[in-house]
């Protein structure tokens, strides 16, 4: 996974929406949703939510 990819799916386990993790990082809500996609790809995840279970079972994601 990518550096990219793994903030924005730490930004979503904290809660955030695209537009809170768009703002947060200084891109476009396109962009967002493509690192979303791509990490649940790589996760092999459905939804997004369940790329963040896979993401913090697997120690990319702090739970915090």
């Amino acid at each position: 996974m990518s550096l990219r990819e793994v903030e924005v799916l730490q930004w979503t386990a904290a809660g955030k929406s695209q537009q809170d993790i768009g703002d947060i990082l200084a891109i476009s809500l396109k962009t967002d949703e493509v690192h979303q996609r791509s990490a649940r790809t790589k996760l092999s995840a459905l939804p997004t939510a369940q790329a963040v279970v896979l993401g913090i079972s697997m120690g990319f994601i702090d739970p915090k």
